[in-house]
């Protein structure tokens, strides 16, 4: 008699990431993923409750390895300049850059509203700290107060040239091409802001 092979919801999750790498998203379905462990669809109910909740556990796990790309950058520039400056940007920046290129599939992931499937998880984790990361780093150069709306423009570039590259509608196709520019001109905005705030007079 043949016993029925165990899998849990991290064998799962790492089934619909080779499927989701190797195929695209429009592969990834219960019976593929469960036919690619060699177990009966129902498996995958008794870990996820549906088609919603799995995306949204690799989401998840496609942030938490886009965190570790992040993090490496951020070690290798605190090494050289510290992170708590413009050097940490320029290693996010390059960071998201890499894994976007690299990973598209999980990179569309990552930036796809799956709340829906969120709620049937026990424990969404890495998007959240992907956000607090950039937050904790913009925080560290404009000030905590303004960290947060720093890092949505931030994100918000990063993401814009991303989409932009994706369509075709920009020639370059790594961000060596475009060079430092953009985040260039994003931190001589925020010099500036910055610098305008400090000169504003008080009013009494």
């Amino acid at each position: 008699m043949a016993y029925p092979k165990k899998i849990d919801g991290d064998k799962i999750v790492a089934a619909a990431v080779e499927l989701l790498v190797g195929q695209g998203s429009e592969a990834l379905s219960l019976r593929k993923v469960a036919g690619r462990l060699g177990v009966v669809p129902n498996a995958i109910y008794r870990h996820f409750e549906g088609l919603d909740a799995l995306v949204a556990a690799v989401a998840d796990e496609a942030a938490r390895r886009m965190l570790q790309e992040m993090d490496a950058h951020l070690n290798e520039a605190s090494a050289n300049e510290g992170t708590c400056g413009e050097a940490a940007i320029r290693a996010i920046a390059t960071a998201y850059d890499k894994f976007a290129r690299e990973n598209p599939d999980l990179y569309l992931l990552i930036v796809q509203d799956t709340s829906l499937g969120e709620a049937k998880l026990e424990r969404p984790r890495f998007r959240e700290q992907l956000w607090l990361r950039v937050c904790e780093a913009m925080g560290h150069l404009v000030g905590s107060a303004d960290g947060d709306r720093a890092a949505m423009i931030l994100w918000g570039m990063l993401h814009g040239l991303q989409s932009l590259r994706s369509a075709h509608l920009i020639e370059c196709r790594t961000s060596s091409e475009l060079g430092s520019y953009p985040v260039d001109v994003l931190l001589h905005g925020l010099r500036s802001a910055k610098g305008a705030a400090i000169q504003k007079p008080l009013h009494v």
